[in-house]
């Protein structure tokens, strides 16, 4: 079986910033909270409230502005995990395919794109969304 380059780098990415993980991922150890470390306040961004099987998904500020036609928020569904990929179950979500990493026992999650300039440029985005419980 071959994995695409990319799905590859998205693999080894999530087993080399979670060394330090205790524990399997599951619903309840991925519950909580996700925002980027400044919060939606300071540039707008989105917020994701992961439940056990659960998500609540909303963007902030001026990425309504684009989409406030057509998308009402909060957004809620039902997401998958497998391995350290979830992936949210509705078409409304951007970038419905994350990668969880674990650093310091707080998750982290990653879309592709983020994983790739991870890769290009060697520093982590600021827009990555942090685990609070």
């Amino acid at each position: 079986m071959s994995l695409p380059l990319s799905r590859l780098c998205a693999l080894a990415t999530a087993l080399l910033l979670g060394a330090c993980a205790t524990g399997p991922i599951s619903p309840q150890s991925v519950a909580g909270r996700y925002e980027s470390k400044g919060g939606p306040a300071d540039y707008g961004g989105e917020t994701i409230v992961l439940g056990e099987g659960t998500f609540e998904y909303t963007v902030h500020a001026s990425d309504i502005a684009a989409n406030a036609e057509r998308l009402r928020y909060p957004i809620r569904g039902r997401y998958r995990l497998d391995g350290s990929t979830i992936t949210f179950l509705s078409p409304s979500v951007a970038n419905p395919e994350r990668t969880l990493t674990r650093r310091n026992n707080q998750f982290i999650l990653w879309t592709q794109d983020q994983l790739d300039d991870y890769h290009q440029i060697g520093r982590r985005p600021d827009d990555l969304l942090y685990q609070h419980r």
